[in-house]
């Protein structure tokens, strides 16, 4: 008999944290194949990151506002009561879902972001947001989750009284980053990023026009070169994926940190499920035969 979704998961907890004991480090990507068109063979001269944060407040206006790299976005504020409470029903109706179709998918993807967020904590689990269908569906996993996670562990307020529907008085808001190139993103993708980041009250930060290395190294350093795990919509088949497992620690060309895929095992048709079931929103170029997202001189719809 084949072990458990989630025996996988514990036996890969096991061997990494032997792994990590015996080399003390972590590592994150596969390195980059000789085709690969995002990354340079060349060492690229060094960039100072251009970080801006997405706040989500009634009050914020829909233009980031600038701020100095060395500034971390920590949750300085917490998370709307509403937004939380959205995020928790949300979770409620997934946990209870027994669609014969997916729930097996869905209940282990929930398992995989509670035991991220259980090993690394609120502030030092990030998912990477960047408008596809799904990063989105990553981004409400780690919503709906977190807001679980805080109401058991009562976050901030140990004596805090617990009920079926009670929260604590400070929430953490979900952390997610956005590498964003204005000159050629879809004008359609920087809507959808926007407005969920309002609506659901999220925490983003946008590096703009920076390799990915050098936005996630400038993010681990703004922590304190803590330990994170970064949630990704990385599934079986993708280009980048190779011998990927839920967790996996990075590769040494990049920095140290966790790697947690929690929709490895999604097909495609499980993704459009997924967001239809639950009716969340999506990037419109999808419904204009869009069947991925690039950039917009790379990228075009199928034929009619």
């Amino acid at each position: 008999m084949l072990p458990s979704s989630t025996t996988r998961v514990r036996r890969t907890f096991a061997l990494l944290l032997l792994a990590c004991s015996c080399t003390g480090t972590l590592s994150f990507f596969q390195a980059p194949t000789p085709h690969s068109t995002q990354h340079a063979t060349s060492s690229p001269p060094p960039l100072v990151p251009r970080l801006v944060r997405m706040d989500a407040s009634p009050s914020s206006t829909a233009t980031p506002t600038p701020i100095p790299s060395a500034v971390t976005t920590d949750n300085a504020r917490g998370q709307h009561r509403e937004a939380c409470e959205d995020a928790l029903s949300l979770y409620k109706r997934m946990r209870a879902d027994d669609d014969p179709y997916m729930s097996t998918q869905l209940h282990t993807a929930l398992d995989v972001v509670e035991q991220a967020l259980r090993l690394y904590g609120p502030s030092h689990v990030f998912a990477s947001y960047n408008g596809g269908k799904d990063a989105v569906v990553v981004m409400h996993l780690l919503r709906v989750t977190l807001a679980h996670h805080v109401q058991a562990h009562e976050l901030d307020e140990p004596s805090f009284s617990s009920s079926p529907s009670s929260l604590p008085p400070s929430i953490p808001r979900p952390r997610l980053v956005y590498f964003e190139q204005p000159s050629t993103e879809f004008p359609e993708v920087k809507s959808l990023v926007t407005q969920t980041t309002q609506r659901y009250d999220l925490d983003l930060r946008v590096y703009q026009d920076i390799p990915f290395a050098q936005g996630l190294k400038a993010c681990i350093e703004s922590e304190g070169g803590a330990p994170l795990a970064f949630l990704l919509g990385t599934r079986k088949g993708d280009p980048n994926c190779k011998e990927q497992e839920t967790f996996a620690p990075s590769s040494t060309w990049m920095p140290a940190f966790m790697r947690v895929n929690p929709i490895l095992n999604w097909t495609y048709g499980e993704i459009w499920h997924f967001l239809r079931r639950f009716d969340l929103p999506y990037c419109s170029l999808y419904d204009q035969g869009y069947t991925s997202l690039g950039k917009v001189d790379d990228t075009r719809p199928n034929p009619p």
